[in-house]
Order: structure tokens, then sequence, then C-alpha cells
């Protein structure tokens, strides 16, 4: 902080717009090392606040996100656990800046742990959406503390019970799903094509093509 602000109290944050490559083939490991560098790049520059970032650059507005970021992501670590306080203060809990953010993640230091917070814009996104979203956020984390040196494709956001959904309910299984359905579209398609080549698959442009 600069020195002329030590004896102002106030509300001092400025956003650091952070752009982050990745690879489906880049290990987690990888990509946080990549990152911290870029993290640290962007501290560098952090006396040059938001509004004139955007000043400069002049990107295309959408009233659905701010400019140039989608996703805020805040680390809490402001009040360490055990830390005497440099002036009084008292942190109370469940308060926090809302309606900032299209889509927002803070993360609060507690102890031994952390406390993870998301905000977002009911406008834009359903309660289920940012609970699903929340649920493959931790999963991603979990397989990731367990693995960082996987590539990021193999790392499964999906729960158990999402993935027996999406295999065997959305899928048409007739054991999960309760349908009559013999077999996938695709196998019963040719079945047809087998029974009926003669008859017209596809026409268009004058011209007409058989299964067979």
């Amino acid at each position: 902080p600069l020195r002329l602000f030590d004896d102002v109290g106030g509300y001092f944050v400025t956003m650091l717009g952070i752009r982050s490559g990745r690879s489906a083939a880049q290990t987690f490991a990888e990509l946080l090392q990549a990152l911290q560098l870029t993290v640290a790049d962007a501290l560098d520059h952090a006396a040059v606040p938001l509004p004139a970032l955007v000043e400069a650059l002049r990107p295309r507005r959408d009233s659905a996100h701010a400019p140039l970021f989608q996703v805020a992501y805040a680390y809490q670590n402001f009040a360490p656990a055990g830390a005497e306080p440099a002036v009084g203060r008292a942190f109370i809990p469940d308060i926090r800046q809302e309606g900032g953010d299209a889509f927002g993640l803070e993360i609060y230091e507690d102890g031994g742990g952390v406390l993870i917070a998301m905000d977002y814009d009911a406008d834009l996104y359903a309660p289920e959406t940012i609970h699903a979203a929340m649920a493959h956020y931790l999963a991603l984390l979990d397989s990731a503390a367990q693995a960082p040196d996987l590539p990021i494709a193999g790392h499964d956001l999906l729960s158990q019970s999402e993935r027996r959904r999406i295999l065997t309910v959305w899928s048409g299984a007739p054991a999960a799903a309760g349908y009559d359905v013999p077999a996938p579209v695709h196998r019963l398609f040719r079945a047809q094509a087998e029974r009926t080549p003669d008859h017209p698959a596809l026409i268009g442009a004058g011209a007409r093509l058989s299964f067979g």
C-alpha cells in the first residue's frame, strides 16, 4: 500500500484481469505454475486501476458481465487466524459484498481450512445451476489435490450420481428410464436401413438417395 494512505480508512480494491491459457495435455500442477507467474506479473502492474485499463482498451461492452473478465475470484486472507489486528476491527462472518459480479467466487481462510462463497446474478443463473457449478468445482479441487500431475483432461467434474444419470437415464437405457428401447439410435437406424435398402433416405436438390 502507498504511504499516503496510511492514515486513511476505507475500502481500497482494484480488480486484476488475468488471462490463463491452457491445454488438455497440460497437468494441473503445470497450470498452477503458469498461473502463478501470470498473477505475479499482474501484481507488478496493480497500480493501474481497472477503469483506466478499460478506458484505454475500449473492449466491446456487454451488460451480462463486466468488461475484460467474466468470472471474479477473490482470495480473502486479510485476517489470518490468530493474527492480532493492527487497528481496532472485527470480522463479521456471513456478511459479504453482493451484487458486484455476474459470477464471483470468494475464498476465506478459516483456521485450518477455507470457506467458499459464490456470488451470482439471479437474472442470469438459476440456483440449481450454481449448486451444480459449486459441486463441479469441489470435485475438481479434490481430484487435483489427489493427482496434481494428471493432465487437465483427465480430471473428472461429475459426481457418481451425475455420471449415472447421463449414461443411463439421459441415454435412454431401458433399465434406468423405463422405456422400451431395444438398442441405441444408431443401431436402430442401421437395422432399418438393412430392412429397407431401397427406401429413400435423403431427398433434396432434385436427387434421391436410398439406404442401400
